[in-house]
């Protein structure tokens, strides 16, 4: 992700805790007695969250936030799905639109002042996209070539770090660099796990090497007293749910790579 983008995020954010009314953050009774848990989700990232043919919400996020209703609620069919943008997801928490968000919120320390986290439920971080070709079998097999990436991304610290010898050409977004890579202007493009695994998903001519990094991707959640079990009862579940297997399941179900830190 731009880092600038990310900082105007928290900045914007800051602004509108200063300058509009924030609503209470329900506590977990609140929650509970109210018989309806309400979940900030992705509705274009597929794997993570995204519309089937029908209409209907789905992917390895929603799962989570359908298993989470469950077991804080008694039953399934507990929980409102909130499809929001990457910039209104942390403000939507703070502000107590929702009670979480299970939005490809990556855990950050900028990020722990606004919100709580759970402990991580998967690892997204840099990885490429490049044609499956018999030359491509590891990222450090692209040293030397050209590389697609965001402009002022995050990702191009990991390749300068790592394939210091590959030619890095940017791009204003993801489009423009499957666009190139498609066309043969590059080797490849590098961008998030998650990003690319959904990409890949629609066109099996390519695939994904890596990842190059490591972030986690945490339930959100409101600070404060009000909150306290809600965060902890939220992070002893979703720790039940890795010791179980159940988010591996998941995670292979939807097809994301190993849940594991490079």
């Amino acid at each position: 992700m731009y880092r600038h983008l990310a900082g105007f995020a928290l900045l914007s954010l800051a602004l509108i805790l200063l300058t509009q009314p924030v609503t209470e953050a329900r506590s977990l009774q609140a929650i509970q007695a109210s018989g309806k848990l309400r979940v900030a989700v992705k509705d274009n990232l597929p794997p993570l969250g995204f519309r089937n043919s029908e209409g209907q919400l789905v992917g390895f996020e929603v799962d989570l936030a359908q298993e989470l209703g469950r077991q804080l609620l008694g039953e399934m069919g507990k929980v409102e799905l909130v499809p929001l943008t990457n910039p209104q997801r942390l403000e939507a928490v703070v502000q107590g639109d929702v009670d979480l968000a299970i939005a490809q919120v990556g855990i950050t320390r900028e990020r722990s002042r606004w919100v709580n986290f759970s402990p991580p439920y998967y690892f997204d971080g840099t990885a490429i996209a490049v044609a499956k070709d018999p030359r491509w079998q590891t990222w450090s097999d692209l040293a030397s070539h050209s590389i697609a990436v965001l402009q002022e991304s995050a990702a191009i610290l990991h390749l300068n770090a790592l394939l210091p010898e590959a030619e890095l050409i940017p791009v204003d977004s993801y489009q423009d660099g499957v666009t190139i890579l498609t066309e043969d202007l590059v080797v490849g493009f590098a961008a998030d796990v998650t990003v690319l695994t959904g990409w890949v998903q629609a066109h099996p001519a390519y695939q994904v090497l890596g990842p190059l990094s490591s972030v986690g991707l945490g339930v959100a959640m409101p600070k404060g007293i009000e909150s306290s079990d809600l965060t902890r009862q939220v992070s002893q579940t979703v720790e039940s749910l890795r010791s179980s297997g159940w988010l591996g399941e998941r995670i292979h179900y939807w097809g994301l790579p190993s849940n594991r830190r490079p």
